[in-house]
């Protein structure tokens, strides 16, 4: 499906069923969007839309799909007190964006900007109609899926996986083509401990299709969770070495990680990873 930033495109699944189809991630809300899901939809039956994760490009269209197709949104428990918390923010009238919700709790002085009379927030203020989590598993068509909680690219992450089909759809917890961010929380939690932790749960599934949420599909998984961990170990280290050399600021800790970026080091993605 078609983004307006950063990848240009994310990857969302269809997965047949005999009572119709089930959705998992819907991309945002764009009339390009739309229309790709009007044609690779047509006259099927929609039962179920799922969310991996609660950001934007993976739930924007959640709302639009139930109201055209009837169907019902399927969200974990962690994402709808994320989508609860945009909810209390609308109602003060600001969006309280989590990149700047994050860098002023870490004491980063940001201004929250009014909403945007141009973006309809309102379209990532999902409420669930069937709630889950790792104990009630969920069906992608007529197969029941294990939930495993994976936080790290965002705190309220879940990938589903089945055993007997060797299936296991990763959202952006992993990908082939990147490196996925890593980005703080809002209780002072450390992100990247549980992300690579889950790495010891994920290499112990029977794995042979590896459905991710951008770009390509991962093709060998346990050679890829080798790559990742070699790469955030490296980050970690170089952050270690960023406040050995004085460098006290988050601005000053970036530019040190990552050097010869300099161009691109506005983008709140190299600050967030810090």
């Amino acid at each position: 499906l078609p983004l307006p930033y950063d990848l240009m495109s994310m990857n969302s699944y269809i997965f047949e069923g005999k009572n119709g189809i089930t959705i998992v991630d819907t991309g945002d809300s764009m009339p390009e969007a739309k229309e790709v899901w009007q044609r690779a939809i047509g006259n099927r039956r929609v039962e179920r839309i799922v969310i991996t994760h609660g950001h934007t490009d993976h739930l924007g269209c959640a709302n639009w799909l139930r109201e055209l197709y009837d169907a019902p949104v399927y969200m974990y428990e962690k994402t709808v007190h994320r989508v609860e918390r945009l909810k209390a923010g609308l109602a003060a009238g600001r969006y309280v964006n989590p990149t700047d919700e994050v860098f002023a709790l870490y004491g980063v002085h940001v201004e929250l900007p009014n909403i945007e009379v141009t973006i309809d927030y309102r379209n990532y203020v999902v409420e669930p109609d069937v709630v889950f989590n790792e104990h009630t598993g969920i069906m992608l068509g007529d197969v029941h899926y294990d939930v495993l909680f994976t936080p790290g690219h965002s705190e309220d992450h879940v990938c589903f996986y089945n055993e007997a089909e060797q299936v296991l759809v990763v959202g952006d917890h992993l990908l082939e083509a990147l490196n996925p961010v890593i980005l703080p929380t809002l209780q002072f939690l450390n992100p990247i401990e549980p992300y690579l932790s889950s790495f010891d749960m994920i290499e112990q599934l029977n794995v042979r299709h590896v459905l991710t949420g951008h770009l390509a599909l991962v093709s060998d998984l346990k050679p890829r969770i080798q790559r990742l961990r070699t790469h955030y170990h490296k980050r970690i280290l170089q952050t270690f070495d960023a406040v050995k050399n004085g460098n006290a600021t988050l601005h000053d800790v970036t530019a040190f990680v990552y050097a010869g970026k300099e161009g691109r080091l506005g983008h709140s993605m190299y600050a967030q990873t810090v």
